[in-house]
């Protein structure tokens, strides 16, 4: 998963907060209950949604590629940071005969700014099907900056959110 969960540490114990509800769902999975979910599923969110916490002491286990973006944040607002890779997202490379059944596709859903990197990296800008739909303003920026015209984005920026951007232009 691409998810990002941060973790405060307290005097009466330990807090969690999940970046989204898919991140909230993972730790309620293994018996751990999110104590801060921010409205908004990104990292900017994330920041936002401390706003009126008092500073303290914060463990963020986060992507080895992931923007510096919570935890400058973060920091500006008086947390003592601890950044850990948790994960390292690796590109899988399709194979050909994935690539000629991608090329037949209406639509392409990235979920990630990672996932745009990958695929530009592989299939270019021309092999891209027509329709593309984003999970958020980070990886739709990046979808941008590849050249990609991004004609939805999720919003909520959850799972549930990108299959309902898609409908969206794909059911009119």
């Amino acid at each position: 998963s691409n998810a990002v969960a941060a973790v405060k540490f307290i005097s009466e114990g330990l807090s969690i907060a999940a970046i989204g509800p898919g991140t909230a769902e993972a730790l309620r999975n293994r018996d751990l209950e999110p104590s801060l979910i921010p409205d908004v599923s990104t990292a900017e969110g994330m920041v936002e949604a401390f706003a009126n916490i008092t500073p303290g002491r914060i463990l963020l286990p986060l992507a080895g590629d992931a923007r510096p973006t919570l935890a400058d944040g973060l920091r500006e607002r008086g947390w003592q940071v601890t950044v850990i890779t948790a994960y390292q997202t690796i590109a899988r490379i399709p194979t050909e005969d994935e690539l000629i059944r991608a090329r037949e596709c209406t639509a392409v859903a990235f979920t990630s700014s990672s996932s745009v990197s990958s695929w530009i990296s592989v299939a270019g800008l021309f092999d891209t099907p027509p329709v593309v739909v984003s999970i958020g303003p980070q990886t739709s920026a990046t979808a941008r900056d590849a050249g990609l015209y991004v004609r939805a984005e999720a919003d909520p920026h959850t799972l549930d959110g990108l299959v309902a951007a898609t409908k969206s232009v794909l059911c009119y």
